[in-house]
């Protein structure tokens, strides 16, 4: 079955799929390029591209020339109405820009860092957490709090830990928990504060509501000074590429270089319990290179079962697999 998607359409459209493998192409590509420029000779094709246009708004809120080149991690990160960026001191050293988008509070953080910021990510807690770990490998998290009077923004610094990687060829990426809370879980559950490091092939996962406890005043830590809160997975074949979190809280997914996915347990109450719960090769060993569950975050009941899906993509998410996560079948390829 071949559906064309049209650009002289009027108006976008939508189309359901359901073959198990399907092939999207560009056709007439050349076309489109050259005929995006308005002519007097082609007024019908304008008009057209001027009513998809319309339909799309922006407004620079950075303006900044990042150099251009492949980074693993974040340059900006936002939260709701708020936005984080790193930018380049003349110095070398990397500082963090953070500002609400309402109104005109910003904020600099300088602590000072080392060299670049590998990456910066805010969690998706009522706290506004922002982790951030640069090229010394040292992991900041700052609460992010915005003050009326006088008008600005406070950076608190909440923990600071040494990761001690000495491999810079393999930066340290960082992915925060998206957790769904159902009926049964306390208020003050933290599963949010649930916080991955990647390096290499390992994945350490914080849970920073606990390790913050092990943090006395702005000193620095190291990942064996934190006796709680802290799990290690070192069982991946291949550097991990890629880190989602169960939206439950209770399993990590991680995946590799080599092709792999594997699906851990968490439980920080008995550590020694964690262990991988499904291993599976879903792109014929190609490298991973995202891993996400498929749950609607806004519009939840008590009948709705968490991580029932998920996609991974192989060769820079130019190949989609859609999986069924209760007998890990798959339900669609999309290239």
């Amino acid at each position: 079955m071949n559906v064309e998607l049209n650009s002289n359409d009027p108006v976008p459209h939508t189309h359901l799929i359901t073959l198990h493998e399907v092939d999207i192409q560009l056709t007439n590509r050349k076309t489109i390029l050259t005929e995006t420029t308005p002519t007097n000779d082609n007024n019908q094709f304008t008009n057209v591209i001027k009513s998809f246009l319309s339909k799309v708004f922006s407004q620079p809120i950075i303006d900044h020339n990042w150099e251009s080149r492949y980074y693993s991690g974040h340059l900006v990160a936002t939260c709701g109405n708020f936005v984080a960026y790193s930018l380049k001191r003349q110095n070398g050293d990397d500082i963090i820009c953070v500002f609400y988008k309402q109104v005109d509070f910003r904020s600099v953080i300088n602590p000072p860092f080392s060299g670049d910021i590998h990456d910066l990510v805010f969690s998706f807690s009522d706290d506004v957490l922002l982790a951030c770990v640069d090229q010394a490998s040292h992991l900041r998290i700052y609460r992010i709090e915005k003050v009326d009077e006088p008008n600005e923004l406070q950076h608190i610094l909440i923990l600071f830990i040494d990761l001690q990687y000495s491999n810079n060829q393999y930066p340290p990426t960082l992915s925060w928990c998206y957790f769904i809370p159902d009926s049964n879980d306390s208020e003050d559950n933290d599963a949010y504060t649930m916080l991955s490091v990647t390096h290499g092939s390992n994945v350490e996962v914080l849970n920073v509501d606990i390790a913050s406890q092990s943090c006395i005043s702005e000193n620095m830590l190291s990942l064996n000074q934190i006796e709680n809160g802290r799990l290690t997975y070192a069982d991946n074949n291949g550097n991990v590429t890629c880190v989602c979190f169960s939206p439950d809280g209770t399993a990590l997914g991680t995946g590799t270089d080599k092709g792999e996915i594997k699906f851990f347990s968490i439980n920080f109450d008995q550590p020694q319990t964690c262990r991988c719960l499904h291993l599976w090769i879903p792109h014929e060993g190609r490298p991973i290179s995202s891993l996400f569950f498929l749950d609607d975050h806004k519009n939840l009941t008590q009948d709705t079962q968490l991580w029932r899906y998920a996609i991974s993509g192989c060769d820079q998410n130019r190949e989609l697999k859609v999986w069924s996560c209760t007998n890990w079948s798959c339900l669609q390829i999309i290239r």
